[in-house]
């Protein structure tokens, strides 16, 4: 069980990762979205990688 959480939680980081890229480089909001809001996302995603990284980190260390 625990080998599942680790895959889940390394795809949660890649997933944050890349749609963070997505948000900042790429217009796949076609004009909907503020630059602020776009930054504020975008922040917020990196941040919960971060926080998700840490996590898995002491799962392999354990």
């Amino acid at each position: 069980m625990e080998s599942v959480n680790k895959v889940i939680s390394l795809f949660a980081i890649v997933m944050c990762l890349v749609l963070a890229y997505y948000i900042k480089f790429e217009d796949l909001t076609a004009g909907t979205m503020t630059e602020s809001r776009k930054n504020i996302l975008f922040t917020i995603l990196i941040l919960y990688a971060v926080f998700r990284g840490y996590r898995f980190y002491k799962m392999i260390k354990k």
